[in-house]
């Protein structure tokens, strides 16, 4: 087990990097190690370089391991917007309910990419409570930010309205 660690932690230092490429190749070896437990890598969520925060968190989604909600809700608050949008994106991929509520919240965050993220993660999520927010949060949105509003209420009721989101309205009553 400590040798299992060590590797994790070495892998977490070769996420300092600025290869994008050596980043991923890190990322999807740290993820198989998540699969097998989730070691250190809780603790290098709050490590102070972006970097590092998105290989794990990525990792963290990649494995579903759903004992990190947690920290990767309290990351949908980082003062980076890359960190949160990652965050969004992996809450998706894990599936548990209990990150509905943050979701909800970062649909209104000042970073379009965030808002998009959380309206996607809400869909995989198919969470019938997050219908009226998205519908809210991207009314007024410009037509690229509404694609993945529509596909996430495509995903939660298995309907297709089309790309308007006035025609979704229906659904609010």
């Amino acid at each position: 087990m400590a040798e299992s660690n060590n590797e994790i932690m070495e892998l977490i230092e070769k996420l300092r990097t600025d290869d994008y490429k050596v980043r991923t190749a890190v990322t999807r070896q740290i993820a198989e190690k998540a699969r097998m437990g989730a070691g250190p890598l809780e603790s290098a969520l709050s490590d102070p370089d972006a970097r590092v925060k998105m290989g794990i968190i990525r990792a963290l989604g990649d494995a579903r391991v759903s004992s990190s909600v947690e920290k990767l809700t309290d990351l949908l608050k980082d003062e980076d917007s890359r960190v949160r949008t990652n965050a969004a994106e992996s809450l998706g991929k894990i599936g548990e309910s209990r990150a509905v509520e943050r979701l909800i919240g970062s649909l209104s965050d000042e970073n379009k990419y965030v808002r998009a993220a959380a309206a996607l993660a809400l869909g995989k999520l198919r969470d019938a409570s997050a219908i009226k927010p998205i519908i809210n949060a991207f009314k007024l949105a410009d037509p690229g930010e509404r694609i993945e509003a529509v596909e996430a209420l495509k995903s939660i009721t298995g309907k297709n309205m089309g790309p308007e989101l006035n025609d979704w309205l229906c659904l609010l009553n």
